[in-house]
């Protein structure tokens, strides 16, 4: 295995593969694995060609497929990368086109977590407690089966209500939706900090936007380099290859063309937003603020602060009786809304890559990808890139022999765009 590594970068084997303890590794095609920030679970396809009819006897003995457990392992010579706590979501057959008799399965997985979050309703109060602090107990409490570890990589300040009154009530409310609306009353010391939870390849991560942008700035998982011509240093076959970019591209807004990369539409509508705040204790408008233009774009666009031209939406309730006023979450929206502005301006890569490399990354983490600019672009260097953090990427393994085996893909966001 070792030595066909060294010339062959996208190669893989697959290790061991399940469906409610039945053992399936002979029968599977393709498995495609997907980390996302947006999501507090990994999803995974799987492919499996049957000769046999072992799905469906499987599916005929436990009384249908969806629900089921799913494990699957595979390995790239060095890293191995194994899923146990997937479940069967969905499942399509269809006949294969060279042999009716033999039918395809596309089995759509997706982690336990899911499960959890669709059996359970946390009926929790909160009382003196930081709003990470109470969305970790949540998380704790009501998703039980994903057996790894939570990690909050930054705590919010000061408690989530006022003990004057009694506490926070979460009635009724699947667990992601409670952590979601636990997190949304988060604050820290620096205002521009909206809050995420996802699972990455080997945890749970909770914690501010901004500080998963630092971390990964500080910490780059790999580089990957783009060459124009590969093979003209015999060290190209070797381990370079490993890290070498198959494809790649800059992600471009597909709804409107015309504003797409502007890297201004987004921030000047947060910077000139207005905040518009209602105290439901006092039946009263507590602060009506017209939106201020931020000082960097002042100089560039000095008319965007005419409230004729709109902007984004920031309307927020609090109570006075349950936070003081000057300490809630509502007030520091807009800086989290052009942080998040910011966010979506930043330059967007999607890259394809070796598996070799590709299990070394997860998302929420940095990489360093150096691309050769576009033919027509005029830069002071022939590289374009840097240091991205990996907001998505997906493991896209086949075990049918074919000359391009495994390869994953991500798709990145420029750090230095960001923070």
């Amino acid at each position: 295995m070792a030595t066909e590594t060294i010339f062959t970068p996208t190669k893989i084997q697959l290790r061991h593969a399940s469906i409610a303890g039945v053992n399936v590794y002979a029968h599977v095609q393709n498995i495609k694995v997907y980390e996302s920030m947006c999501t507090p679970y990994i999803k995974a396809d799987i492919t499996i060609v049957d000769n046999a009819g072992i799905i469906a006897q499987i599916s005929e003995d436990t009384g249908g497929l969806p629900g089921k457990p799913v494990t699957f392992a595979f390995y790239d010579g060095e890293t191995y990368y194994e899923r146990k706590e997937q479940i069967v979501f969905t499942v399509d057959a269809s006949p294969s086109e060279e042999n009716k008799r033999v039918q395809i399965y596309n089995i759509g997985t997706i982690g336990i977590s899911y499960v959890d979050d669709r059996q359970t309703m946390v009926q929790k109060t909160f009382k003196n407690q930081q709003a990470t602090q109470a969305a970790a107990n949540v998380h704790r409490t009501y998703l039980p089966s994903d057996r790894v570890g939570l990690t909050v990589i930054s705590s919010s300040l000061g408690p989530i209500a006022k003990d004057t009154i009694g506490s926070f009530p979460m009635s009724n409310v699947k667990p992601f939706k409670a952590i979601e609306d636990l997190l949304k009353r988060a604050s820290y010391a620096s205002a521009a900090n909206p809050t995420v939870y996802f699972r990455d390849a080997n945890q749970f991560v909770m914690g501010s936007l901004e500080d998963v942008f630092q971390q990964a700035k500080g910490l780059i998982q790999t580089r990957v380099v783009e060459r124009a011509t590969w093979g003209a240093n015999i060290s190209d076959m070797f381990e370079r290859a490993h890290y070498g970019v198959i494809a790649a591209g800059v992600i471009v807004d597909e709804g409107d063309i015309n504003k797409a990369r502007t890297q201004l539409h987004s921030k000047a509508a947060a910077a000139k937003q207005n905040l518009n705040i209602f105290d439901i204790a006092n039946n009263a408008i507590l602060l009506d603020k017209p939106g201020q233009l931020v000082a960097s774009l002042a100089g560039v666009v000095p008319n965007l602060s005419s409230n004729k031209l709109g902007g984004l939406p920031n309307i927020h309730t609090l109570n006075s009786l349950r936070n003081e006023p000057s300490q809630d979450p509502v007030m520091k929206r807009q800086k989290e809304q052009e942080f998040l502005a910011a966010v979506a301006d930043a330059t967007k890569y999607l890259i394809k890559i070796p598996i070799r490399a590709g299990l070394k990354c997860t998302v929420a983490k940095g990489i360093n990808a150096q691309l050769l600019a576009p033919g027509g672009i005029t830069t002071n260097s022939r590289v374009v890139g840097g240091d991205m953090l990996i907001a998505d990427i997906m493991h896209d393994c086949y075990f049918d022999k074919r000359t391009a085996m495994a390869t994953s893909t991500f798709r990145g966001v420029l750090i230095k765009d960001v923070v």
